[in-house]
């Protein structure tokens, strides 16, 4: 069975990821500082300290940010002036074996399976 980050405290491994996350598997997209990227880019906020504020106890502290369409991360180009002029974006081919999804659409949360090597499944968007 796959696991997830270890250090995820035990009061919320306990729930986390929730129970109505997915499976990963289908095309989403995500923000990277580039100009190349590695498996690090998909550890979770909590731990590249994207969101310094984030809790650790908080479950979605513990994913990394994705987004489901093309038009979501346009969205947030137009919301966020750090995603159009810094970094580049990825389409990302997830597949089961890489972790699972929150429900839901634009914006959802990436818990990545402890191994999983997510980088042959990305290519920048042009």
């Amino acid at each position: 069975m796959p696991h997830f980050d270890p250090d995820i405290p035990n009061y919320v491994a306990e729930q986390c990821p929730p129970d109505d996350a997915q499976a990963a598997d289908g095309t989403f997209y995500r923000h990277v500082p580039g100009p190349s990227w590695t498996n690090d880019d998909f550890e979770s906020d909590y731990k590249t300290n994207k969101k310094p504020l984030r809790p650790p106890e908080k479950c979605d502290s513990w994913a990394c940010s994705i987004f489901d369409s093309w038009r979501s991360a346009e969205a947030m180009m137009k919301r966020y002036k750090k995603f159009r002029q810094q970094g580049l974006w990825l389409e990302v081919q997830l597949q089961t074996h890489h972790g699972v999804v929150n429900q839901g659409s634009g914006h959802r949360d990436f818990w990545k399976y402890v191994g999983a090597d997510v980088v042959p499944s990305c290519k920048v968007m042009s």
